[in-house]
């Protein structure tokens, strides 16, 4: 993932008290693997061609991974294994202009039964604002703005500090 993109994790609907036991029992956040959610499913990855038509299928660097989009920019990627989705996301590329494909994406989910976790493992209200507001509010978003000259809320200018201090550094 890059620093200008936040991913989303897509998983089967499943009543919350089920969520809630599953990710309980997944002890490390870091460490939290999405396939749980997917065992006995039986989805097949074809279940979601019609992202194809926003984001364009292309040739993945894994045989098991089908990729739509483009790894750099937006992009959804179902990782299958043995003929069913084994886990899936999406990444959105906040430096485009990513309004139409979010909200596809989120009537796609909504309509075929799939619930979105953010990267914090959260259930996401999968509204359009709701979910620009958690990209909007991202950590890397923040850092990204900083480091792209943005200035942050207290007006400081990230990149240009860093610029100014390296530049007072070398010697004469």
């Amino acid at each position: 993932m890059a620093i200008w993109q936040y991913t989303f994790h897509v998983i089967p609907k499943c009543d919350l008290e089920k969520f809630y036991e599953l990710r309980e029992g997944l002890i490390d956040e870091e460490l939290f693997d999405d396939a749980i959610f997917w065992k006995g499913t039986h989805v097949k990855p074809e279940a979601f061609k019609d992202i194809g038509d926003v984001l364009p299928k292309v040739k993945s660097w894994s045989n098991s991974i089908i990729q739509y989009g483009h790894l750099e920019s937006n992009c959804f990627e179902v990782l299958h294994n043995m003929g069913f989705a084994e886990s899936v996301s999406f990444r959105i590329d906040y430096t485009s202009e990513y309004e139409p494909i979010l909200a596809y994406l989120l009537d796609f989910t909504l309509l075929n039964g799939f619930s979105i976790l953010d990267e914090d493992w959260q259930l996401v209200d999968d509204t359009l604002q709701s979910v620009k507001n958690i990209i909007e509010n991202s950590s890397q978003k923040n850092i990204y703005k900083r480091l792209s000259g943005e200035a942050d809320s207290r007006g400081l200018n990230f990149l240009g500090d860093l610029t100014n201090l390296a530049q007072k550094m070398r010697p004469n």
